[in-house]
């Protein structure tokens, strides 16, 4: 009865976020006319009630050196690309397809699609100005054989810190979602817990449950999904309510996915694999990963 209720008022507070969306297909906007510079993970950058809005923006490139990029919306609603060298790192962050914010830090979490290694990173200045990604720490993963980790996001159920992470999935192989504690300071992650998850919609052959995650503050999960039929597409993909943490009566972590995912959007000629929420969760950003088309973000206010 607790978690139904939780639920019910997530709907809420999830129908408040969205009520006001006033986006359209055409306030898209490229990140920029470079296949490479998709959007595969998106984190908010700029500090709280900042004037100027910024994120920061993984690419899932494969040997292509750029990694991560800077996006700042002008005042004029122009954007403004920034690519972000990484200081330096152990292991190449080859691949990345999971970014999100610490919550109360201007740091921020990193995960590449092979399972088992995270980053935790910030934003410098640069020696040479500008600026540019430092890695504090790159750290080990539990185990879990999860292969294409699409998505992960980090946020307090309980007075306890947790991170979530998290498998895409296929057309007949649910997603997975996988949470357990985190502590940045031994950078231990604790026992995982893991449950399944898929949607039915993209209903196509090439459907992924799984593309990212956001979590409020309220412990409801978002969950984005989409088709990826190839470089060319067509793309489609949707957005979520996947599921409520919470916890129980003896403060342990739980969560309870939705067999039946909630709908709260859709999107069509778009691979959505990014989705953030903003300052006090009153707007949502996306990005793309079109592939020949390129990546493009969308702030939906």
């Amino acid at each position: 009865m607790v978690c139904r209720i939780q639920m019910i008022a997530c709907l809420v507070v999830v129908g408040g976020l969205l009520s006001g969306s006033g986006a359209l297909a055409s306030d898209w906007k490229a990140v920029q006319a470079n296949k490479l510079l998709n959007v595969s993970g998106m984190a908010l950058a700029s500090a709280p009630g900042a004037p100027v809005l910024s994120m920061l923006i993984a690419h899932d490139n494969k040997g292509k050196k750029v990694y991560t990029s800077k996006l700042t919306w002008t005042p004029t609603g122009e954007l403004k690309y920034e690519a972000l060298d990484w200081d330096t790192w152990v292991t190449e962050p080859f691949d990345l397809e999971g970014l999100c914010r610490v919550p109360g830090t201007d740091t921020f979490i990193a995960m590449p699609s092979k399972a088992g290694v995270a980053y935790h990173i910030k934003i410098v200045p640069a020696a040479w100005g500008g600026e540019e990604i430092k890695l504090i720490k790159e750290f080990s993963m539990p185990e879990l054989g999860m292969s294409e980790v699409e998505g992960v996001t980090v946020g307090s159920i309980g007075g306890q810190t947790i991170l979530v992470w998290t498998a895409r999935g296929k057309a007949a192989t649910p997603g997975r979602i996988a949470y357990a504690s985190l502590d940045l300071t031994t950078y231990t992650v604790g026992v995982p817990k893991v449950v399944e998850f898929s949607v039915p919609w993209p209903n196509t052959p090439y459907l992924r449950h799984i593309s990212d995650v956001a979590l409020l503050d309220s412990g409801a999960l978002l969950v984005t999904s989409c088709s990826d039929p190839g470089d060319y597409g067509p793309f489609a993909s949707a957005l979520y309510l996947g599921g409520q943490f919470f916890a129980d009566a003896d403060g342990n972590v739980q969560f309870q996915v939705n067999s039946e995912p909630i709908t709260l959007r859709r999107f069509k000629g778009h691979k959505v694999e990014a989705v953030t929420i903003l300052e006090a969760a009153s707007a949502m950003a996306f990005g793309t990963d079109d592939e020949e088309f390129g990546g493009s973000v969308l702030l939906d206010q």
